[in-house]
């Protein structure tokens, strides 16, 4: 299983670190250094419009922590500013990921050293993710929060074990917060297009 800490906003949204987390490098520069970057008008508008948006939370500046479990192999890890994962602690693992515009983040698949593959999330017609959607006076967003094991494949891609889950679904209010959380468990139909 692949689940995800979401610090500030998920990462796949689109004012999210993933889409945006360069905005973070271009925008530290002194005002006069380059005008041109990220369109800014020559008094630096721009730039401290940027980091407006950072400062009120429209835009994420901070990675969200991904945790993994596979046999033999547990750990964390995130996206740095060029996108590229980083394992806490580093690990001779590979993971790949996809990401939809609209969905955000749909499937990863992680490679351990003998070349076994782990498939969470979307593969061939199934799905097997967990949704939060946080309902706010303002906004409804909705993001995944955990990836589930759908295939395991041997290194010569000849042998593969296929999961499937059975779908559940809950919600709760949460008063405290005064937000409504929904949470959709675990779908083995075909993702709607």
């Amino acid at each position: 299983m692949i689940t995800r800490t979401v610090q500030g906003l998920p990462d796949d949204h689109l004012d999210g670190f993933f889409r945006n987390s360069h905005l973070l490098t271009e925008a530290n520069l002194d005002i006069g250094d380059n005008p041109i970057l990220i369109g800014e008008s020559s008094d630096g508008s721009e730039k401290r419009e940027v980091w407006k948006r950072f400062s009120e939370g429209r835009l994420d500046g901070e990675a969200d922590i991904f945790s993994f479990s596979v046999p033999g192999y547990s750990g964390k890890f995130h996206f740095d500013q060029g996108n590229e994962i980083k394992f806490v602690p580093k690990q001779d693992v590979d993971i790949t990921w996809e990401l939809d515009g609209s969905q955000g983040f749909t499937s990863f698949t992680l490679t351990v050293p003998d070349g076994t593959r782990y498939i969470f999330g979307e593969h061939l017609s199934k799905t097997a993710k967990e949704s939060t959607k946080t309902i706010d006076v303002a906004e409804i967003d909705v993001f995944p929060t955990t990836w589930y094991l759908l295939r395991v494949e041997t290194p010569d891609k000849k042998y593969h074990i296929d999961l499937e889950y059975v779908n559940e679904n809950y919600s709760y209010a949460s008063p405290s917060s005064c937000r409504w959380i929904y949470s959709s468990c675990l779908s083995t139909e075909t993702p709607s297009n």
